[in-house]
């Protein structure tokens, strides 16, 4: 599993210390767990899972999908809405409670949004 946590964050073009942040963990401990030395836990997959839009079957080495692609329906639907009220890259970030950062990623294609934002 090491390798598929690394790829992910990798994928996501974050540092260890901002995916830990995400995934309510210390960098310490997400060192630990890309490298192989620390066993990841089911708060910390459920955390992939939830919080990352991260595929149960990819880090489960199931699958060679990242991510919950199901999602991905709606990534065009924050666009599209997005162009039709004429909002502002940061004017979208605030009105979904999201950072910049975030979005970005989730505009550029990169990952779909996460459940989190779905359930807003």
């Amino acid at each position: 599993m090491k390798n598929q946590i690394k790829i992910i964050r990798k994928t996501l073009g974050l540092s260890q210390s901002k995916i830990a942040g995400k995934l309510g963990i210390s960098q310490a401990t997400y060192s630990g767990i890309e490298a192989g030395k620390l066993k990841i836990s089911n708060k910390v997959k459920k955390a992939f899972i939830n919080s990352l839009n991260i595929s149960e079957s990819y880090l489960d080495g199931l699958s060679e999908d990242i991510f919950d692609l199901s999602l991905l329906d709606v990534t065009i639907r924050l666009k599209k809405v997005s162009a039709e009220k004429e909002l502002s890259f940061s004017e979208f970030c605030e009105a979904l409670i999201m950072s910049e950062e975030e979005l970005d990623l989730i505009w550029k294609g990169v990952c779909p949004p996460s459940k989190d934002l779905i359930q807003r």
